[in-house]
């Protein structure tokens, strides 16, 4: 009865940078005309700036709240030296008015003045100067659990705007004092330039790749590479190339060509070559695309691979037509998949740089934590722009075959390897159901998780909705529980969604909850008593006919609520509706071929 199998999910990639404004640098506040910080005023302002973007707050009546503490909790969060108090006036209005077009969200901590009061205010966000009022939420008592402790308020979607974004607290009419502090907006940092998860089968130059020399041996898909954690792993097929000379090949990307522009390339890499000793040459670089000549221009951020007594090195070269290439000097292994992630800086006044990590397992979440570079080199001048991603097979034996996929190309570490961390997803048998527990490290644009529940005798269905924390930089936990699966064998899976309607799919974890008792389950009604409709629950150890009916206390059939083939292991849940009946006792009865078994409700109206 407790078989749990537990397996590891990816988490959600985030791109964001927070930073929390706490209201405390006493050079940005400015009190308003007439009056000091201390006296509620309806012009005073805090002006600061999170990750470059200038921010404003202003609005009232309200004053700066000194630190210290009333009702018993502390009038700033944190104990920090100032935070907004707002006034009790229908008319007050706060207002954040953050100049930049797009955030990720934002956040603030927020609780009540009073030790019993009511207030009421929106939140509200504007992308057009304040013409137009989204409403995201309500500050109130059932927010605030009806206490004096501080709560924080988060809406975690995109939101974007010409020329800045306001974000609002209003009051609803009539309310009480709130204090206002730690508010924090999600940036966004980097652009994903380029991404190829060869997600269509045939050859790469029917479906958007360019062939530039060669027309034997035409790179095409394979079966898809898998790598735990990284977020290219597992769509699609992969890149395909034969190691024996032919087609060359290449996709363009969004041009880079600033002096001290920086690259991060990564992708999965499998080499299947059966030679003992092979290879040495380059086979992805990255080039000029529109202008190049490919007998005399030069090629960039060269990746090699050679295998040396049956074990494979991975290396790299700034310039195919200057300098040597620098090789990793750990020994890896045939048909393993490896994340490969290469830096290229482009200099116009130096030569040009590349770096090269190799990972056998773990996506570093950044460029600190993935290590020293196993390669390195600065021979080379480059190129002054790259607007292309190439595959190459050079005649003569000198390529490897290998597999190749989940191709990212960006100016950020944080999209390219992606820093996608594991995460755990889990199950516990209780005695009335089934608890999944699961984690993620980072989100982006998270809208929620479906939870699929599928037995033996189906293809899986929805049976839930959790929400989302729509972006985060720090680990979120979520869970729920299944009061529908006491008996037989299970498995979930969650099905994560973006906020535009992308999804992906966690993996499976099958548990075993028990047989049926006897073959037979008849569940006491919930609620009891009721009015006027309660949930009866049942459950057959194999597939049969039954019959659930409900009789008055004089024993009178007064209504049907299962009739037919019933599967077994598996939980059923019926209504039974008695708005149009008396109050009193009722019986109801679940009959199969073989047993009968009956309870006692009551309807109290």
């Amino acid at each position: 009865m407790k078989k749990i199998f537990i397996f590891f999910t990816v988490a959600f990639i985030s791109t964001n940078f927070s930073q929390t404004v706490n209201f405390d640098t006493v050079a940005n506040w400015t009190a308003g005309i007439g009056g000091t910080l201390a006296s509620y005023q309806s012009d005073h302002q805090y002006n600061t700036s999170i990750n470059g973007v200038g921010i404003i707050f202003t609005g009232g009546p309200a004053l700066r709240q000194n630190d210290g503490t009333q009702d018993g909790a502390l009038s700033t969060y944190n104990n920090s030296s100032y935070a907004w108090r707002l006034r009790d006036n229908s008319s007050v209005s706060w207002i954040a008015t953050v100049n930049t077009n797009s955030i990720n969200g934002f956040s603030f901590r927020v609780r009540r003045w009073d030790g019993a009061p009511s207030p009421d205010f929106d939140v509200a966000y504007s992308s057009d100067v304040g013409s137009v009022w989204n409403s995201v939420g309500t500050v109130n008592n059932t927010f605030l659990n009806n206490t004096s402790d501080w709560s924080l308020f988060s809406y975690n979607f995109t939101i974007t705007a010409t020329p800045d974004i306001k974000v609002r607290l209003q009051a609803n009419g009539s309310t009480e004092r709130i204090m206002i502090d730690d508010f924090t907006i999600n940036t966004v940092n980097g652009e994903l330039l380029f991404y190829e998860d060869f997600n269509f089968s045939g050859d790469l130059r029917d479906n958007g790749w360019v062939s530039y020399l060669g027309t034997q041996n035409q790179i095409t898909t394979t079966t898809g590479l898998a790598y735990s954690g990284y977020e290219g792993s597992g769509i699609g097929n992969a890149a395909y190339l034969y190691g024996a000379g032919g087609e060359d090949i290449y996709r363009l990307l969004t041009p880079q060509n600033s002096d001290g522009s920086t690259l991060y390339l990564s992708f999965l890499v499998n080499v299947t070559d059966t030679d003992l000793n092979d290879g040495g040459s380059y086979s992805l670089h990255m080039a000029d695309a529109p202008n190049f000549d490919i007998l005399t221009d030069q090629f960039c951020c060269a990746f090699h691979m050679r295998i040396v007594d049956g074990s494979v090195n991975f290396g790299v070269r700034v310039s195919t037509l200057g300098g040597n290439e620098e090789w990793d000097p750990t020994d890896y292994s045939k048909n393993q998949t490896y994340l490969i992630i290469i830096k290229y800086v482009i200099n116009f006044s130096a030569n040009d740089e590349i770096s090269l990590w190799v990972k056998s397992a773990g996506v570093p979440s950044s460029e600190s934590n993935a290590g020293t570079p196993g390669a390195y080199s600065n021979v080379g001048a480059g190129l002054d722009e790259l607007d292309a991603i190439c595959f190459r097979q050079v005649p003569g034996g000198d390529i490897l075959e290998a597999t190749y996929d989940g191709f990212r190309i960006s100016d950020s570490w944080d999209f390219a390897p992606l820093p996608v961390e594991l995460s755990s997803f889990s199950a516990v048998v209780l005695e009335n159901g089934v608890k999944l527990e699961w984690r993620t490290e980072t989100e982006v644009n998270n809208y929620g998780f479906e939870i699929l529940r599928s037995t033996q005798n189906d293809n899986g269905q929805k049976i839930g909705f959790v929400e989302g924390h729509g972006n985060s930089n720090s680990p979120k936990e979520y869970s729920f529980t299944d009061n529908n699966a006491q008996y037989g064998s299970f498995a979930y899976r969650l099905k994560q969604i973006d906020t535009d309607g992308d999804y992906e799919y966690s993996n499976i974890i099958e548990v075993d909850a028990g047989n049926i008792p006897n073959g037979f389950v008849l569940e006491q009604n919930f609620p009891n008593p009721f009015n006027p409709t309660t949930s009866i629950k049942f459950a057959l150890g194999k597939t049969q006919n039954v019959e659930l009916k409900v009789f008055d206390v004089l024993g009178n059939e007064v209504a049907t609520l299962f009739n037919g083939l019933a599967d077994g292991e598996k939980v059923y849940e019926t209504e039974f509706n008695a708005e149009n009946f008396s109050s009193g006792i009722y019986f109801y009865r679940l009959e199969t071929k073989n047993k009968v078994e009956n309870r006692k409700m009551m309807l109290l109206k």
